[in-house]
């Protein structure tokens, strides 16, 4: 673009599009699902210093939201009078006034990750929203699930766009006593290693230890898909903690399943007549389903109905044994 040539409406439009879609409705994997204070121009409209701080201002309430500060390093607000410039404006101190400034700048909050990123200050979080829980003892494989409904397949978008995942938490306090004991703690100890686990628009990982996944929002299909793992250690090694995902009935709908698999089937020297002990699971296990969301002062979503079902999708706070 040659000096003096004047910023088009079309230009504008085109930078104003892309704005729309990182803090607008966008599509797909775009998207925060708020009200933005630019708005297009009609065709051969001069670019005028409001116009360029309405777009100002919204890429302030992106960069707060991602961030947690303003784009004053990159962008600064337009003085009326000032000529809208390539590189930058009359003013004498009309650095990072220019629009190239806000186009470079336009890449920078697009770009992935940080389109999904969600400042801890502009958060609201619950780690124990809904759960599970499970009082018997057992050696068996046990069931949870939950129903995580959107409003409509939009906010659900919103809600992982901006930054927004589904928690989950487990503890099992032991009431073992003799041979029970070595196995039970053996499950205390890998349930309260998970740590917490979130699942993320485009992956699930534990804050802790455990094989997450490169698996969320994004990626469910209409089938179970494992998300998370987390094994047991030495001769109940063959114990695992699931979180599996898929998509749910309709498109606002995501159901998990949670999974106690208890596979060891106990162990012997091999002496000739010695039958394997398969010792049970004593203690009380609570499952916890919880969230983080998007509900600063700059971008504010809905929060999903999340419930604790059974295999049929009725509501449930109790694990199923199988």
């Amino acid at each position: 673009m040659a000096v003096g040539d004047i910023i088009t409406a079309l230009r504008y439009n085109n930078l104003q599009s892309r704005v729309e879609n990182i803090l607008g409705v966008g599509a797909s994997n775009e998207g925060y699902g708020q009200t933005t204070s630019s708005n297009q121009l009609s065709a051969g409209k001069l670019v005028e210093a409001n116009d360029m701080n309405n777009i100002y201002n919204d890429f302030n309430t992106i960069y707060r939201h991602q961030v947690d500060q303003a784009p004053s390093a990159f962008i600064s607000t337009v003085s009326i009078g000032n000529l809208i410039a390539e590189d930058t404006s009359d003013d004498p101190n009309g650095i990072l006034k220019g629009y190239a400034d806000f186009e470079s700048f336009m890449s920078t909050v697009e770009s992935d990750p940080n389109r999904f990123r969600l400042h801890v200050n502009q958060q609201t979080d619950d780690d124990e929203y809904d759960s599970l829980t499970y009082s018997s003892q057992w050696r068996y494989n046990l069931y949870g699930y939950y129903k995580v409904t959107f409003a409509d397949a939009n906010q659900r978008r919103y809600f992982f766009n901006s930054g927004g995942r589904i928690t989950f938490k487990v503890s099992l306090t032991s009431t073992a006593t003799g041979g029970n004991i070595a196995k039970t703690n053996d499950w205390a100890t890998m349930l309260s290693n998970s740590g917490l686990v979130s699942f993320g628009h485009n992956y699930t990982s534990s804050d802790n230890s455990g094989t997450g996944s490169a698996i969320g929002n994004f990626q469910l299909t209409t089938s179970y898909q494992q998300v998370y793992r987390k094994t047991g250690s030495g001769v109940y090694a063959d114990n695992n903690y699931y979180i599996r995902a898929k998509e749910g009935a309709t498109s606002n709908i995501i159901d998990f399943e949670i999974w106690m698999n208890e596979a060891d089937t106990g162990s012997t020297s091999g002496a000739k007549g010695v039958v394997p002990i398969d010792e049970y699971v004593q203690g009380n296990l609570t499952h916890w389903v919880g969230y983080v969301r998007a509900s600063g002062a700059y971008v504010n979503v809905a929060l999903p109905t999340i419930l604790g079902v059974n295999s049929s999708g009725v509501s449930s706070t109790t694990f199923t044994g199988s």
